[in-house]
């Protein structure tokens, strides 16, 4: 990671620095915020298993990776393609 940045999880928002490492397990919310005007250069070590699901809270959207394809289960303000 070359720049600070946080990352919002379920019990609020924890800044992150260079050098920093930390692990969500399967279907546990997180999201990674850049508070700087450079962007981050960080690694990501993931399994993703075909069929697997998330659910965007913020715009009411579910990502199903098997379909790959979005499903909004009501009305959205952000566009689709975008969670």
């Amino acid at each position: 990671m070359s720049v600070s940045f946080r990352v919002r999880h379920a019990g609020g928002t924890s800044a992150i620095d260079a050098g920093d490492a930390f692990v969500f397990k399967p279907n546990e919310p997180h999201e990674l915020l850049n508070n700087g005007n450079e962007d981050p250069v960080y690694y990501v070590v993931a399994d993703n298993p075909v069929g697997e699901s998330c659910y965007y809270p913020d715009s009411n959207k579910w990502e199903v990776k098997q379909l790959r394809s979005w499903v909004r289960r009501g009305p959205s303000t952000t566009p689709v393609g975008r969670p």
